[in-house]
Formats: C-alpha cells, structure tokens, sequence
C-alpha cells in the first residue's frame, strides 16, 4: 500500500472523493487547554506539530489557527494528558502537581453563524475510505507522520475551500470524535462557553479523569 506521502506526491487524491458531514446544531465541544488563554481562542502557532496543524495560507501569511477539540471529555483527557501513556499502560501513574497544574477544562458551543451549517471533512474510517486512504495512514499515525498528515490537511484546504474543519475517531480513544476547526472560517463559527477554566483535579471532572484512568489500567498520584 503506498504511504500517504507518496500518495500526496502523485496527487492521486481527489477532491470529490472527500465526504462531508455537517456539524450539529449548536453541538458542544470538550477541550483541555492552558488555561492562560481563552478556552475558545484558535491556536496561531507556527511550530506547533499536531496531526493537522499547523497549517500554511500563501506565502507571507503566518499559520492558519486552528481550535481542537472533542465531543465528550474522556476523549480530550486521552487526547491531551494521557496520550503519552506508555503501551501497555496497566499500572501506569499520571502524576499531577496541583499547585502547578496550569491545564483546565472547557466546553464549548459550536454554531454556525448563519442559516448555512458548518460543513467537516469526515476522516472517519468510512470517509477515509471514500478518499482511498486508511485510519493507519491518517489517524493512527503517531507524531513520526505528522508531516504527511499535515500535508494533507494542506491538500483539503485548497481542493475543498468551502469545508470548515475535519473531524475523525480518535486515535487515543475510539468510541470518540476528535475534531478540529479551521480560523478561516471564524467569521461563520460561533463559539460560546458553556464552562471553562475548570480544574479537573477535584470534583466531577476528577470523577472522569479516574474513570477513564481505570479503563486503561492506570492510576493517578495527586501532590
């Protein structure tokens, strides 16, 4: 099977394979961020090197921000602190300084700005299919890969100019969807915080923290 990198070079993709999902109505959004900056500020970073950022508009023009998040906390807890839990995992021990934890917990509301719904690439496994391409070259690629798929984020932004993110099963958790929005279609998406700057080190955030810690054998230490 060829790599997705040789795939993009041979532009054998195209861009009336993509499927696309439209966003629910006003469907929340679970993030775990530092909690210096906004919970719904899109991330401008350049060296940022996540699975579909950062992202390059024409030359000149500095990284394309993007905001990720997921549709239900434990995927963002397996996402954000937990994804570099060791395989197998079983006696694992996430250690948590609360005094230091700058980390929180957000959920937002995500709306289309007008009557027209905000459309997402699916990169689910059917989606991925549709385009000729697999969840081992796409989603469950480790950070190794990472320019192939960012690259191919790239790709979706020029051949479909009018999708407005990407969503995807995530890699760390595959009962949950992951998604990811693109800044340039800021001026069509709504954001509105339905809670943010919460700690997830005591309370009900805590309870999920545990919960999805037990899942995977592991444990947390609290100093």
């Amino acid at each position: 099977m060829p790599t997705l990198a040789e795939l993009l070079d041979a532009n054998a993709l195209k861009a009336v394979h993509v499927q696309t999902v439209a966003w629910p109505s006003e469907a929340d959004v679970w993030r775990v961020y530092v909690g210096s900056r906004p919970a719904d500020a899109f991330n401008p970073s350049a060296v940022a090197n996540a699975r579909f950022s950062p992202l390059r508009p024409p030359p000149g023009v500095g990284a394309l921000p993007v905001l990720y998040g997921a549709a239900r906390l434990q995927t963002a807890f397996m996402e954000v602190l937990l994804r570099d839990a060791p395989l197998p995992s079983h006696g694992y021990i996430l250690s948590i300084d609360r005094s230091r934890e700058v980390r929180r917990v957000a959920r937002l509301r995500v709306a289309a700005k007008s009557s027209k719904p905000l459309l997402l690439a699916d990169f689910t496994a059917l989606g991925l299919r549709a385009l000729g391409l697999s969840r081992a070259q796409v989603v469950e690629s480790g950070p190794g890969d990472y320019a192939s798929t960012q690259r191919l984020a790239q790709w979706l932004l020029k051949a479909r100019p009018e999708i407005d993110g990407i969503r995807w099963m995530s890699r760390q958790d595959d009962q949950g969807m992951a998604v990811v929005f693109f800044e340039r279609t800021a001026g069509r998406i709504k954001l509105s915080s339905e809670e943010e700057n919460s700690p997830f080190t005591s309370g009900p955030h805590l309870e999920t923290l545990l919960d999805t810690l037990k899942q995977i054998g592991a444990s947390v230490r609290l100093h």
